[in-house]
């Protein structure tokens, strides 16, 4: 089978050496995941620690007791992810063997009775962060059998689809089968013997399915393509070529596979993925193809920065990645020479570098495999905006390049904030912010749309979300805060702001205007907490620079406490706030 982009497809026993390798840096806060199934899955857990120790997210991972779906999920309320496989050949045996002797009331009591354990089982998950819930489905049956259990799997699957909640994400696990006919996904015998239904690489392509999902739900998603020009986005090189003879055009053989390529990325450029270039050309020539060339499919719409000059590419990245105030790690490189793809690899070992195909007809699904790397769990109106939005904060350090004092420059920007209280209207931005916010964010928590719903709707606590505006344009909904209450004491359980608008102390007048709304409630004292992640540590010291007292602090936590009382607000002119309420 083909090499995945999530990891390199080896031997199950070297995915066990892999993942001896990872077992030092278990801990017991790492992502757990639960399995719970009415078959043998031995060999997912496996497959799956070794994907996501590859992609940087290090897991663990817990195998419920065989066909014993119902009684686990009592147990599985709020854990961080559940995977279920319920499959119908382990318990449709009595269906096969009893048919004919089966009368339709009692047909009817036993299609009854799995839909209440289903329901049971969704209600019992309901505070559970993500459930992966496979399909029920007949792809494991043979042929003369399937047709006892059309009716049985239609009514289950219907009834799933009606009943499910925002944090169930369904598998198709039918997708996977019509996409790899060639490959023996199924071992009947086993099955009869061990009840090991699945093989190897079954469980490497069922992966491929759920493993964006879990990543996107822990940041770890990719928001970068970085593209070389010359034989990537256009057949040939521009500068030996010419810019009539590089070819792009849907009407020949070469061009139109790269037609083909650059038709998807335009398509994930409206989507919200951003694309940079990175090319060892003139300026002025790229240029001139961008604005003039009839069959160039991206424009300078879809890109949201070029580094394109004969500099060192590994520089280049490094620039784009500070312009951006992006990680390496949420970065592609998409280049066609081997001795680029080779010095990225060795000195940003962070940034996925990704080879041109040899062979040009595999291009365009490569460039499509590239989505899953992309994933999001929620959309929001803000993602086809997220390339202007972008583009917006690289005119900003243009613009503060022409100041000296710090001050005269926040206060050109004309900045103005609004921040919200409860809004349900924004509720996919806002579990957005929790899942992809790694640099500023003082507890890295991540949310899903249901687990924000749920906070907004409860009276125990309060969601803050800020937008933020200036001359150059629209950030969008851009922070985040969550504060709990006692009885004489609220709580900070999280503060974030995106990468877009850090260094402008916007975050002061967040912090600022949440403490003032908090003191009108009578509440006199508000206590916060920073836990260390390797990406936060630029406001290890944002609460004590904000008038907080540090009541204790170790190596991964600090906490804190302020007395609003004798709070003082910061002197900043340069922000005009509004705040609804």
């Amino acid at each position: 089978m083909q090499n995945s982009l999530l990891a390199k497809r080896i031997k199950y026993p070297d995915i066990i050496q892999e993942n001896k390798a990872f077992e030092g840096r278990k801990k017991s806060n790492n992502y757990s995941i639960n399995v719970v199934s009415n078959i043998t899955n031995f060999q997912l857990c496996p497959i799956l620690e070794y994907v996501l120790n590859k992609n940087f997210l290090h897991v663990n991972t817990i195998e419920g007791e065989y066909d014993n779906i119902v009684q686990d999920s009592f147990n599985l309320e709020k854990k961080e992810c559940v995977i279920i496989f319920w499959e119908v050949i382990n318990f449709s045996n009595d269906f096969i063997k009893k048919n004919n002797k089966f009368s339709l009331k009692e047909k009817k009591d036993f299609i009854n009775q799995k839909k209440n354990e289903i329901l049971l089982v969704i209600q019992n998950l309901s505070k559970t962060k993500l459930v992966l819930f496979n399909n029920f489905h007949l792809n494991t049956h043979v042929e003369d059998k399937k047709e006892y259990f059309n009716n049985l799997v239609e009514e289950l699957n219907n009834f799933l689809h009606q009943n499910i909640t925002e944090n169930i994400k369904i598998i198709d696990l039918n997708k996977i089968f019509s996409a790899n006919t060639k490959y023996d996904l199924v071992n009947l015998e086993k099955f009869e013997k061990f009840k090991m239904l699945y093989t190897l690489d079954f469980y490497w392509e069922y992966i491929e399915e759920v493993v964006p999902t879990i990543l996107s739900l822990n940041g770890k998603s990719k928001k970068v393509i970085i593209l070389d020009c010359d034989n990537t986005l256009w057949n040939g090189v521009l500068g030996e070529d010419g810019f009539d003879n590089i070819k792009m055009s849907k009407k020949n053989k070469i061009g139109k596979i790269f037609y083909e390529v650059q038709t998807m990325l335009m398509e994930y450029a409206n989507e919200g993925v951003l694309l940079a270039l990175c090319s060892k050309n003139n300026i002025e020539d790229v240029e001139e193809v961008m604005l003039n060339h009839k069959d160039m499919i991206l424009n300078n719409n879809h890109i949201v920065l070029k580094e394109v000059n004969w500099n060192n590419k590994v520089d280049n990245i490094k620039k784009i990645s500070s312009t951006l105030n992006l990680n390496l790690d949420s970065f592609i490189f998409l280049d066609d020479s081997d001795f680029e793809i080779n010095l990225v690899e060795t000195y940003l070992p962070q940034v996925k570098a990704i080879k041109v195909p040899e062979n040009l007809e595999n291009y365009p699904e490569l460039i499509k495999e590239l989505k899953k790397l992309f994933y999001q769990f929620s959309y929001s109106s803000e993602d086809k905006n997220r390339t202007e939005k972008y583009k917006q904060r690289a005119k900003r350090i243009e613009h503060e390049a022409t100041f000296t004092d710090v001050n005269q420059f926040l206060k050109s920007l004309k900045q103005k904030i609004v921040i919200n209280i409860d809004n349900l209207n924004i509720v996919e931005r806002l579990s957005q912010i929790s899942q992809k916010t790694n640099q500023f964010n003082l507890n890295t928590k991540r949310l899903s749309v249901s687990e924000t719903k749920q906070l907004i709707n409860s009276n125990k606590c309060s969601v803050f979300s800020l937008s933020h505006s200036d001359q150059f344009g629209d950030s969008g909904v851009t922070g985040l805060a969550i504060l709990f209450y006692n009885k004489d004491y609220a709580t900070i359980d999280q503060f974030m702001m995106s990468c877009r608008i850090i260094g402008r102390r916007v975050e002061e007048k967040f912090l600022e205007n949440i403490l003032m709304i908090v003191k009108k409630q009578n509440i006199k004292r508000v206590k916060a907490s920073f836990s260390q992640t390797s990406k936060n540590n630029q406001v290890r010291y944002f609460y004590d620079k904000n008038n907080f007292l540090l009541l204790t602090e170790n190596k991964l936590k600090k906490e804190y406490e302020c007395d609003l009382d004798n709070y003082t607000i910061k002197k900043n002119d340069n922000i005009i706030e509004v705040i609804n309420e």
